[in-house]
């Protein structure tokens, strides 16, 4: 029969071992940590003496997730582990530490405005009340709209996600390529502007691609779709996989266009770059066009001389 300790340790052994397994999800992986975080599981029968130094020991940041899976998890931790700091739990999760600040902060509003006030206080926590002429009916929609919403947000990305996970590479070498990253806009603000219904990667997933794989060796151009937020990662993204950036192709979008983040704007880009000797293929290429041209010339230029 197993001990406690025995079991404790199968499911953290499953954790770490499913971190680098394909089809494990974050939320298979968040199941698991909840688990080991409730009482003293997480020390592992003296494996672990500190909380935090037990999450530095695990690293979720290559889940694509959804920013309320994200919250959730977050809140668990706080919840189940009050002694795990937001810097901790932004290594384990591969986020910022603003982003978990915001998403503790966003958890202990949401908190706040859902309970009643009973000890009739007025203080900071009055802003999260709803105005007297906002009656329960209107309140209700409301909170049917946003849960409709973010369920069907939830439904687009899985499918997109599953979508993703059934592509089958094409084999060969390209000499043009041409990728439209699905840029992680969770960091960002997004007042004006509805989520992205389908599977973002982040920073890291989108590094760890291999475009060279699909890139001819003799020469390769590369055309790389960013919005105006990403570009200087997008930069960096072409440099590491490998391509030289060479200029930028700019997109007027006609409207309609949300209100954007900071500044509205109605542009992207394209990011071309290259990787062999593009160029000079392409210049000698004219150059044998040109002298063609010029022999025909001067051919027909003797023809009509002698008549």
């Amino acid at each position: 029969m197993k001990s406690a300790s025995d079991n404790n340790g199968e499911v953290y052994g499953k954790l770490t071992e499913g971190l680098h397994i394909a089809g494990y999800t974050f939320e298979r992986a968040s199941t698991n940590l909840e688990w080991l975080l409730e009482g003293e599981r997480w020390k592992l029968g003296g494996r672990f003496s500190d909380v935090n130094k037990f999450m530095d020991s695990l690293r979720l940041g290559k889940f694509k997730h959804l920013t309320e899976q994200r919250q959730r998890i977050v809140a668990r931790i706080k919840q189940l582990q009050p002694k795990v700091s937001n810097r901790q739990i932004a290594r384990t999760l591969g986020v910022s530490d603003q982003t978990v600040r915001r998403d503790t902060a966003t958890n202990v509003a949401g908190q706040s405005g859902n309970h009643k006030r009973t000890d009739g206080v007025k203080g900071a926590a009055a802003t999260n009340v709803a105005p007297s002429d906002f009656t329960g009916e209107r309140a209700a929609k409301l909170e049917l709209r946003r849960e409709t919403a973010s369920a069907d947000r939830v439904a687009k990305v899985t499918a997109d996600e599953q979508r993703v996970l059934a592509l089958v590479p094409a084999p060969g070498k390209f000499r043009t390529l041409v990728i439209d990253p699905a840029w992680e806009y969770d960091w960002l603000s997004i007042a004006g502007r509805a989520k992205p219904g389908y599977a973002m990667q982040t920073l890291d997933q989108l590094r760890d691609l291999d475009l060279k794989q699909w890139a001819d060796p003799a020469g390769c151009h590369l055309y790389c779709w960013v919005v105006n937020n990403f570009m200087a990662e997008a930069c960096k993204l072409v440099a590491h996989w490998g391509f030289q950036h060479r200029i930028v192709i700019t997109w007027i979008k006609p409207p309609p266009f949300g209100l954007g983040s900071y500044f509205r704007n109605s542009t992207e880009h394209v990011l071309f770059a290259t990787l062999g000797e593009t160029r000079r293929a392409t210049q000698r290429q004219a150059c044998q066009r040109t002298s063609r041209r010029r022999a025909v010339s001067i051919r027909r230029s003797r023809k009509n001389s002698t008549r």
